[in-house]
């Protein structure tokens, strides 16, 4: 079975979620704007709970790995940042805590992210991102993906949005 990734630079290491995790990440994920750019409903602790469960479970599977973004200077989770195995490729998804953003830490954890990708010889990321997310959308710009074509979004309403289709080529 692999092992879990750690990836660490500067502040930030980016590690397999534990049990330590689950007040800082049930902070990102009881937030109804944090979730509405996610596309899901917020959950409550225990639901957070089960969330890790089920991602190291998907990890032993193959199927996605998650990570938590820990700050060392602040000596908590932050966000998390993860890769899903979709049809041959990785696709990514971040998330920061709001008190946490606007510092450059998605962008950081992102670059990390894309160079354990590298050194795994994954040849594309993709990202999918709201028309909306606008923060999103330059964080990915800036760390070199390309605009790739328009996908359907669903908001926790399950209403359609549009969203953006990038993809980063190594």
């Amino acid at each position: 079975m692999p092992e879990y990734p750690t990836i660490e630079k500067g502040n930030l290491i980016l590690r397999a979620p534990s049990q330590n995790d689950i007040d800082d990440l049930h902070e990102i994920f009881r937030d109804l704007d944090t979730m509405s750019m996610l596309n899901l409903n917020p959950i409550n602790k225990k639901q957070v709970e089960e969330l890790i469960e089920q991602k190291l479970i998907n990890f032993k599977r193959f199927k996605e790995i998650f990570l938590v973004i820990y700050h060392k200077s602040y000596c908590r989770t932050i966000g998390y940042i993860c890769l899903y195995y979709r049809e041959y490729n990785w696709e990514v998804n971040y998330c920061i805590n709001s008190f946490y953003r606007n510092q450059g830490f998605a962008f950081e954890a992102l670059m990390l992210l894309l160079n354990y990708c590298k050194e795994n010889n994954s040849k594309i990321v993709i990202a999918n991102v709201k028309s909306t997310n606008t923060i999103s959308i330059k964080i990915l710009q800036k760390a070199g993906f390309k605009t790739t074509g328009l996908t359907n979004l669903y908001d926790y309403d399950n209403n359609k949005v549009i969203g953006y289709k990038y993809t980063f080529v190594f």
